[in-house]
């Protein structure tokens, strides 16, 4: 098994069951339209490649519906996501790489139009001399951590949903004497005018 394994979070893309914040705006089902073509998007992109120093697996939600996604993304290693919220899904995805084998780990979700394997490389790179990497997010949020062992720790005590998830967790970090480094910001897709900036993902909903 490669030692740097990186996984992504990825839900079905159910109408009324994605992206509801943008739901809101659009209607259910145009938003599981968004969802589907980010997903695959970042399907494509984040794939290893013959250069590439990392493995890749999947963890899906919901639990039950591993047929379909073994239908939608044929030729990748499914887990099902594990957790009551946010941090601990997180957590318990990063446990698994590491049970798997992983020196180092990364996790990202798949609502991020521009995340690429390049900045998924970076991020193992950066793990070469850090303890934790994050890619932060333009709303204050973070699309992506990686680390080098066990810290389940970082997601405790977090206002997930909100603008201070970044903040909140580097606070945490450097509480419990860790050192950390960031790879590029990035955008996820949550409103009509993130949709209008990503304009040509989106030409065939």
């Amino acid at each position: 098994m490669m030692k740097n394994l990186f996984g992504l979070l990825a839900k079905y893309p159910e109408t009324g069951k994605v992206k509801t914040r943008l739901a809101r705006q659009i209607g259910k089902e145009g938003a599981a339209g968004i969802y589907r073509v980010i997903a695959e998007r970042i399907f494509r992109n984040t794939s290893p490649d013959k250069d590439s120093d990392f493995g890749r697996m999947l963890f899906y939600s919901p639990p039950g519906d591993k047929g379909r996604f073994e239908s939608w993304v044929p030729c990748v290693e499914l887990l099902p996501q594990r957790g009551r919220d946010v941090g601990e899904i997180m957590a318990n995805a990063l446990k698994d790489l590491f049970d798997r084998g992983a020196s180092s780990a990364v996790i990202t979700g798949v609502d991020i139009p521009d995340l690429n394997r390049t900045i998924i490389s970076d991020a193992f790179l950066e793990l070469e001399h850090a303890d934790v990497v994050i890619g932060p997010a333009e709303d204050g949020g973070y699309y992506l951590i990686g680390m080098k062992a066990e810290y389940p720790a970082i997601f405790q005590g977090i206002s997930w949903s909100t603008g201070d998830v970044f903040d909140e967790t580097v606070r945490t970090i450097k509480r419990m004497g860790l050192s950390y480094s960031t790879v590029k910001t990035l955008s996820d897709v949550d409103r009509i005018e993130d949709i209008i900036r990503h304009n040509n993902l989106f030409q065939v909903l």
